[in-house]
């Protein structure tokens, strides 16, 4: 089980954050990637951040879990028409409301972008370009563009770090 421990400025108290959604929030409020800091801010990143998180969890359920192929491949299409597509939908259009500017509040980087980002691979590792792509899905591409110029991710997804663990998640899951 993960677990975040943080001390407090004055160094006389421990925080210990167990549960991976925990963490998540904790640090995203910690680094301000909850909007402009407004209650209406917060949830609507948190309504994105959640939709994503559940179309992770389905994608790892019924596909990425699985080990028998065949039962992959008949799990594939019902996983792509009954939570990909639909994800796809309702977050394209946010993003196109937003301005389509690779961000789901103002122009600003949140927790909901890096959780689009991530499962943008995931989606892509299914199905290559078929769902995902700059030209069928501009909006969500461009939050893949926007978190790409930060330096801390480009580094990271540079790194042989970030390839092996490609590359074993390859082995392992099939994407």
């Amino acid at each position: 089980m993960p677990l975040l421990t943080e001390t407090s400025a004055d160094g006389k108290a421990k925080l210990q954050v167990a549960e991976s959604d925990a963490i998540e929030r904790y640090l995203a409020r910690k680094f301000e990637l909850f909007g402009n800091g407004t209650a209406f801010e917060e949830v609507l990143v948190n309504t994105f951040a959640n939709s994503t998180q559940g179309l992770i969890m389905s994608i790892f359920n019924s596909y990425s879990l699985i080990e028998d192929p065949a039962v992959r491949t008949k799990n594939k299409d019902p996983l792509i028409s009954d939570n990909i597509a639909p994800w796809i939908k309702y977050h394209e259009q946010h993003l196109q409301a937003n301005g389509a500017n690779g961000h789901y509040v103002g122009n600003k980087v949140s927790l909901a972008d890096v959780k689009t980002d991530y499962v943008v691979s995931m989606i892509q590792g299914l199905s290559g370009d078929e769902l995902v792509s700059e030209e069928m899905t501009p909006a969500i591409w461009r939050v893949r563009q926007e978190m790409d110029k930060i330096e801390g991710v480009a580094e990271w997804k540079a790194s042989e770090e970030y390839k092996s663990l490609g590359e074993e998640n390859f082995a392992f899951l099939g994407y």
